[in-house]
């Protein structure tokens, strides 16, 4: 990524979180989910974080949160493929449980803040309880393996909170309901929830880190390889007093 306004702006709101001076804090693992919807007009599913929340509220984002022990739990019966485990282990010493867990982590935020489901729905069949804090339809088999990686970010230093958090990929067609009419979550965690045509974010209120990931699922889209595991992906963090971004 050049030099360019986007980069500036990362740079600007990394200084900015270092102004706000609070002690330093752990960094949670966490995981973010990006739906593509690949119709005539590519869209995004997003919502807008509440202002009452402290970590980047007011702005529209991609479902996701802190990875939990229901996660760490249930990775050890679901897993990602293979390959997405290998890119997962560059750079990082996450074991399989814990690179399964930030794709099953990114699956149920998803349901908590949209009400929309990756997975299979088996009519019939019962999955032994997920542990999730709400509970899914009875017979959903979450799907990690139908993730890509697509990112990593770490929280620059300053705020109260900190994530180090894998962005996931997938397609509309693998939600339970891709048609689903309206969005019922069973938190108010997000406002304003809908699929958001790429081409229609330039105006809105993102944070750099999510227009950054933006333009990653449009590049990769134009050349085909947005669902292939095996392509590198970007590394945001902040070191010193540089903003840096390596593939890995």
């Amino acid at each position: 990524m050049s030099a360019g306004p986007l980069w500036q702006k990362l740079l600007k709101e990394a200084a900015e979180l270092e102004a706000l001076g609070h002690p330093p804090v752990a960094i949670r693992p966490a995981a973010s989910l990006v739906i593509l919807d690949e119709s005539e007009s590519p869209a995004v599913l997003m919502g807008r974080r509440g202002r009452h929340h402290r970590f980047m509220p007011g702005v529209f984002v991609f479902p996701g949160g802190g990875v939990e022990p229901c996660d760490r739990k249930l990775a050890k019966h679901h897993r990602l493929n293979q390959p997405a485990l290998d890119r997962l282990h560059i750079e990082s010493s996450i074991d399989t449980v814990e690179a399964s867990a930030l794709a099953l982590a990114a699956i149920r935020e998803t349901f908590e803040e949209t009400g929309l489901l990756i997975g299979a729905q088996e009519h019939g069949d019962a999955e032994p309880d997920l542990g999730w804090p709400y509970n899914a339809p009875a017979g959903f088999h979450p799907r990690p393996q139908w993730l890509t990686p697509l990112a990593r970010a770490v929280t620059p230093p300053g705020g109260s909170h900190r994530y180090d958090t894998r962005f996931f990929v997938t397609c509309r067609s693998n939600l339970v309901e891709p048609d689903a009419p309206q969005f019922d979550p069973p938190t108010l965690e997000l406002e304003d929830i809908g699929w958001v045509r790429l081409s229609e974010t330039g105006d809105m209120p993102l944070a750099a880190i999510t227009r950054a990931i933006l333009q990653d699922v449009q590049s990769r889209f134009v050349a085909g390889t947005l669902y292939d595991p095996n392509h590198p992906i970007p590394f945001y963090r902040r070191q010193g007093q540089a903003f840096l971004r390596d593939l890995i």
